[in-house]
């Protein structure tokens, strides 16, 4: 009998071993495999024979290669669904922690935007928006002037908590966030941390 060899890329010389290492990698069962491919037997050999021949050498390495391909997307998969769910949990935290001080300040009178230049990028992630609005008037005297209105919208702290939340369930089921009258009030078990 003449022994198949297998070459990187290249499939088994022996096309029943060939069609076996395919059926097993496409999900079918080895014995139902080990039939399809051509083998002749009962049941019972067909599940002996079959676990003979997945782990024979040529054809394990074959079953292997064949493998590769998915297995690196999955992994590749794997690494970019562990990527995104770290960004995800970054910018929560970068709106969960931010400080609106950062981006406005404001006295008796006057509410003053900081340049977008002169914010970090942690500082910028946690404005929604900010609406301008120019109204154009008449003085008593007749003369037009442009008055302007600014609404700074950060990002919803409380939301951002909430997936953090979700993310570390040893939080989930100790921490309580409500918001009542604009105050947000955290509570742990029965005892009120604000």
């Amino acid at each position: 009998m003449t022994r198949p060899t297998t070459s990187p890329g290249k499939p088994l010389d022996n096309a029943r071993w060939e069609r076996f290492a395919q059926l097993v990698v496409s999900g079918v069962p080895a014995s139902r495999a080990h039939a399809e491919a051509g083998f002749k037997g009962t049941d019972k050999s067909h599940e002996a024979n079959s676990s003979r021949l997945i782990r024979a050498d040529r054809v394990a390495a074959r079953i292997a290669e064949l493998r590769a391909p998915a297995l690196q997307r999955l992994a590749k998969g794997a690494e970019e669904a562990i990527d995104s769910a770290t960004r995800i949990v970054r910018e929560a935290a970068r709106v969960a922690f931010g400080d609106i001080r950062d981006v406005v300040t404001w006295d008796g009178e006057r509410v003053h935007l900081r340049d977008s230049a002169d914010l970090t990028a942690d500082q910028a992630a946690t404005v929604k928006s900010i609406k301008t609005k120019r109204t154009t008037r008449t003085s008593k005297d007749g003369e037009e002037y442009v008055t302007e209105e600014r609404e700074v919208q950060v990002w919803d702290k409380l939301s951002a908590l909430n997936i953090l939340k979700s993310r570390h369930p040893e939080f989930s089921e100790k921490i309580d966030a409500r918001v009542l009258h604009g105050i947000v009030r955290v509570e742990r078990g029965t005892r009120s941390l604000t």
